[in-house]
């Protein structure tokens, strides 16, 4: 799990990144990213919806394997930013190694990483 301090929460919040945000793409997943221009700390919200898996118990092993990968990377973030990940079908075959790589290589594009 994420600290709560670093989560994204609610329908209002999660829309104006989606409105106001950049968007990346890379392979396995999507980052909208809006800076907030403040110097708190980033936080993070995942959106994995049923057209990555029908079945709930694949999309939450989705959402702990982005959010783990995320959680030993939110040192390195740049902070005052807002990020939602869209995961895509392909997520479903990578593992965690993989997913790192993929997103230190997405932030970097982003310019997310300190």
């Amino acid at each position: 799990m994420l600290p709560p301090k670093h989560r994204l929460k609610g329908e209002e919040s999660f829309e104006k990144v989606k409105s106001k945000g950049t968007l990346f793409q890379s392979t396995s997943f999507a980052l909208i990213v809006f800076d907030r221009r403040d110097i708190m700390f980033p936080r993070v919200g995942f959106v994995v919806s049923t057209k990555v898996s029908k079945k709930a118990v694949d999309r939450n092993k989705v959402k702990r394997i982005l959010r783990k990968a995320f959680r030993l990377k939110l040192t390195e973030i740049k902070q005052g930013y807002d990020i939602l990940v869209l995961a895509k079908k392909r997520v479903l075959e990578e593992d965690l190694e993989s997913l790192s790589k993929e997103l230190t290589r997405i932030l970097k594009s982003a310019s997310l990483l300190k």
